[in-house]
């Protein structure tokens, strides 16, 4: 998720979770500053994910432990 940015839904197909768990995630992960949220520019009733830079430090350093 790096560079990306998704929905809600786009995040419960690509894990296999479900909606609320998503959301019950995504709110721990936003209290924890890790992601944002903001409205889908293009569609006012989508919300698109995104990684803040404390998020963006930690995806990289869980992908270097992955990687050793």
């Amino acid at each position: 998720m790096l560079n990306d940015n998704y929905i809600y839904t786009e995040i419960a197909e690509r894990t296999g979770l479900s909606a609320p768990t998503v959301s019950i995630a995504l709110g721990k992960m936003e209290k924890d500053g890790l992601i944002c949220r903001k409205t889908d520019p293009g569609d006012s009733r989508k919300t698109r994910v995104y990684l803040t830079e404390k998020g963006m430090a930690l995806d990289r350093a869980m992908r270097e432990m992955l990687n050793e």
